[in-house]
Formats: C-alpha cells, sequence, structure tokens
C-alpha cells in the first residue's frame, strides 16, 4: 500500500472520543499518530424557556447546529426532543452524521462548510418570521448570528458547551517539542490553534516550529495561524478530516 506519511510523526490535536477516524486515516498513510488533545468541552445548560420552547410545542422552524460537539450536548439534555414541525440544519458531514446517531434528519447542508457559505446559501431558503436556533459552543464565532440577523426572521442562539484546553497536554506538548518530536502539526480549529500557541509561547518555542510542516483543515483556522505569523503548507479544497489527509499525502509526494 501506497504510505506517502511513512514514518512521518504527526499531532492529533483532537480528545480521544473523536480521535479515532483521525488516527486511523494517518496510520492507513503510514504516519504516526501522536495524540495530544488541544480541546476538551464540557455541556452548559440549555436553558428553560429554549427547553420549552424546542418540547412542548415546537415554536422554531429551523435548528441550525454548527458542530457534532453541539449536537451532542444538545441531544443529552434533551434526549427525547423529536423533529415534529422543526427542520433542521447542519454545518458539514461530522454534523449531520452526529444528527443521524439521534435519529435526526437533515434539512439544509451548504456546499462549503464555513459559517459564510452557510449563510450566502441558507438566506434564500429563509422565509419572512421563520424562527431560528443556532446551537453552538463558546468559542464559535457570530458571523451566523449577526448576518441571519439581518432578515426578517426572528434568530436566537444557545450556547451549549464550552471548550477549554486540558491541563495535562500543556506538559505533554511541550515535551514533544522540545524533543523536535513531531514532525507535522495539524490544526482542526482556530481553537486548536489558540490552545498550541500559548504553548509555544509560554516554552519560548518557536524555533521548534521551523521544520515542521503545518496543516489546516480549513480557512477560518488557516486565518488563525496567519495571525500567529504561520502559514499552513497544506490545506484542502474540501475542509473534511479525510479530504485533509489525502492533501496531507498528495503534499510529501510532490517533496
Amino acid at each position: 500500500m501506497d504510505e506517502p506519511l511513512k514514518g512521518k510523526r504527526i499531532l492529533i490535536p483532537r480528545s480521544k472520543k473523536q480521535a479515532a477516524s483521525l488516527v486511523r486515516k494517518v496510520e492507513d498513510y503510514g504516519g504516526i499518530a501522536i495524540e495530544i488533545p488541544l480541546l476538551a468541552f464540557k455541556n452548559v445548560a440549555i436553558p428553560l424557556d429554549v427547553q420549552r420552547k424546542c418540547i412542548e410545542k415546537p415554536y422554531y422552524k429551523w435548528l441550525v447546529f454548527t458542530s457534532s460537539n453541539g449536537v451532542r450536548a444538545f441531544f443529552q439534555q434533551l434526549p427525547n426532543l423529536r423533529q415534529k414541525t422543526m427542520k433542521v440544519a447542519a454545518i458539514g458531514e461530522k454534523t449531520t452524521n452526529a444528527l443521524r446517531e439521534y435519529g435526526i434528519s437533515v434539512d439544509f447542508m451548504p456546499s462549503k462548510y464555513v459559517a459564510e457559505t452557510f449563510a450566502q446559501e441558507f438566506l434564500p431558503v429563509l422565509k419572512i418570521n421563520d424562527k431560528v436556533l443556532i446551537v453552538k459552543g463558546n468559542l464559535a464565532r457570530d458571523y451566523l448570528y449577526t448576518t441571519l440577523k439581518t432578515t426578517q426572521s426572528q434568530i436566537e442562539e444557545i450556547i451549549v458547551y464550552q471548550t477549554y484546553f486540558p491541563q495535562e497536554s500543556e506538559e505533554l506538548l511541550s515535551k514533544k517539542l522540545k524533543a523536535n518530536k513531531l514532525d507535522v502539526l495539524i490544526f482542526t480549529s482556530a481553537s486548536t490553534v489558540d490552545h498550541f500557541m500559548f504553548v509555544i509561547d509560554k516554552y519560548k518555542l518557536h524555533r521548534q516550529l521551523k521544520d515542521c510542516t503545518i496543516v489546516s483543515i480549513g480557512p477560518v483556522t488557516r486565518d488563525r495561524l496567519r495571525y500567529y505569523q504561520l502559514e499552513a503548507d497544506v490545506m484542502p479544497d474540501d475542509y473534511t478530516v479525510e479530504s485533509m489527509i489525502k492533501s496531507l499525502g498528495s503534499y510529501f509526494k510532490m517533496k
């Protein structure tokens, strides 16, 4: 089998629960997966008035989910929710698959998995006075909310989970970098970039980045890297884990 990542030590920045598919793809390409979660999550209670609007008699025309973490945090608190008259929109395949785990079908998904494309393609679908609930995490951008608020629809948003940097990852990441034990740095969100750079700045490890290949899953993450004056060597055209690893494999084949 072709193994373009053979011997490459690749940072996997996701939590154990979320890392499995990414680890498998890296190993299929011959890479060595180094799992150091740069993100962890905890649920935030859904306000009672929002719970009532969802359950007692569906108030919302649309529920909008921006991530698989949001889906799980939402339905862990509202496990008996049924779609009834509500429609569901999702950004991305992972979010859609998470909804299917709860028996929820998706009525709208954008052609590209970023908020800008979602808003552009979702606006023509909205009708006057449609009531929309956006479900997201504490670090998600406000772009969707502010853009949809310009319409005659009624837009609400709730935070259902908080993202934080696991303390135990700080020491592990600094040790790997100090020993030059990472060849490829994968970033799957702007938050992973922020938490990574916190360690870089704290331990003065900027020199260790010089020989690392940097991978961004999409343009929002790429722009966050640029904020720290880092440039992504690899970014896929489709903003998915599978496309990201394929693009990384192609990058090393051409080197």
